[in-house]
């Protein structure tokens, strides 16, 4: 009966120690893998906000590029002869 009750106390003792070294490295990877999951979301936002923005601008730029030749044709046309 001593024997079994050794067993027992070291079974859970055994059991103890690998819930609190299991609590332990949950308490290290888990912000880790947060921190890095929250990083490459961050990353990926930011790249798409760049890339938006540099489309926006490149179209502005498109506009207002395409607006003064818009204008220039209209001028320079020769005034059509009406009756």
């Amino acid at each position: 009966m001593e024997a079994m009750s050794e067993f027992v106390h070291t079974l859970v003792a055994l059991d103890a120690s690998t819930i609190a070294i299991v609590f332990a490295a949950g308490m290290v990877v888990a912000p880790l893998i947060i921190l890095m999951q929250s990083a490459i979301q961050w990353k990926r936002r930011l790249k798409w906000t760049a890339v938006s923005l540099l489309t926006s601008w490149f179209g502005l730029w498109l506009y207002w590029r395409s607006e003064p030749r818009a204008g220039a044709a209209s001028q320079n046309r020769a005034p059509s002869a009406s009756l």
